[in-house]
């Protein structure tokens, strides 16, 4: 077997082990749009296998849902692993989509070699870029997988960095009448590590920032296609998309939802009159929960009330059925002291006294 075909071997066995394995094989490295209404662009692929460098391109092409462009004969990668593609690198004319693309390498056989999924496409990986900006692939080490991000600073030709890379997100995290709910964890990575190497055991792990007193957070983070979650007992949990901008300040508000949940068993008859039961644990800190009654379908408004009186948290705004509820409240960045906390559903009213001590 001669040295050209022990390399095309290579090319398919590192292709398939891209599907196979956790650790991704990646070709495409920058893109970069000088202007979104013209055709000046450049593509940088990059190959740590030296692959690109050693064989023959030619009959290689790039494909878009548009365009399909060959390689210009002869070309080939740089001997430190680089090859950027221009308008002039290619047989026929080739234009990366401005409002999102598909674009897939192919080598010689019309093998799958890489593709990169940007803007408005299904399984998208990253935003376009806005004009001066590009999309760049950062290699996060052997055992991660690499991801796309925004760069304001694009190096096509050279390596990718961090720098014009990084954005921040930040913002509030309330619930019923613009209330800050303090304590919640901001949740902006979840991974799973291995431990051992591929095929061992791991665990999953978050990365996350948590709410002050006044709901706000903020993080800096690469300027990547973001999934961020919010979490803490008694909210249901929230999530967004979204897309981080480089030396920009993002701004994501979460509105939560208390959960409510009926806890007698369906079969059970309704109970048979109104009532607020006392919280427990109390004396509490900082979760208590607070259980209610409902003897037919009420609107029903729970609060949180200083010992004056003046509202202090809305647990509840909402219609619910005849039922037994219960709902809980975390007083995490609340000071220790006597609370009230009062229902009104329907002609029903009752207030009662709880204690937060820490």
């Amino acid at each position: 077997m001669n040295k050209t075909t022990i390399l095309i071997v290579s090319v398919f066995l590192l292709i398939g082990s891209v599907h196979a394995n956790p650790v991704q094989l990646k070709f495409f490295s920058e893109i970069q749009f000088a202007d979104f209404n013209s055709t000046e662009w450049a593509i940088e692929l990059k190959d740590d296998w030296g692959l690109l460098y050693e064989l023959s391109l030619n009959g290689w092409y790039l494909a878009t849902s548009s365009d399909t462009a060959y390689f210009n004969p002869g070309l080939r990668a740089e001997e430190n692993g680089f090859l950027l593609l221009r308008s002039d690198s290619l047989q026929s004319s080739f234009t990366p989509g401005s409002s999102g693309e598909i674009i897939t390498l192919f080598d010689s056989t019309d093998q799958w070699v890489d593709e990169i999924r940007y803007g408005a496409v299904d399984h998208s990986e990253i935003s376009c870029p806005l004009p001066g900006q590009s999309i760049c692939l950062f290699r996060n080490g052997e055992d991660a997988s690499p991801f796309w991000y925004i760069d304001n600073t694009p190096t096509p030709g050279g390596e990718n960095d961090l720098d014009g890379g990084v954005g921040t997100i930040e913002g509030y995290v309330l619930y019923s009448e613009d209330i800050p709910v303090p304590g919640v964890r901001v949740i902006y990575e979840i991974s799973y590590n291995q431990v051992g190497g591929i095929g061992g055991p791991g665990y999953w792990d978050t990365l996350g920032v948590r709410s002050d007193s006044m709901g706000y957070y903020q993080f800096n983070r690469v300027a990547i296609l973001n999934d961020i979650s919010t979490s803490i007992e008694g909210f249901y949990d929230q999530d967004t998309i979204i897309q981080i901008w480089p030396d920009s300040i993002c701004q994501v508000t979460f509105y939560l939802t208390p959960t409510v949940g009926i806890e007698t068993n369906p079969s059970l008859q309704s109970p048979r009159q109104y009532d607020l039961k006392q919280n427990y644990p109390n004396p509490f800190n900082p979760i208590t929960r607070i259980d209610f009654d409902l003897q037919m379908e009420s609107k029903v408004v729970l609060k949180i009330l200083r010992i004056d009186g003046s509202t202090l948290a809305k647990l509840v705004d909402q219609e619910l059925a005849a039922g037994t509820y219960s709902i809980t409240w975390n007083a995490m960045d609340t000071p220790s002291g006597i609370y009230l906390y009062s229902i009104e559903a329907g002609q029903f009213n009752k207030t009662k006294k709880m204690i937060l001590l820490k």
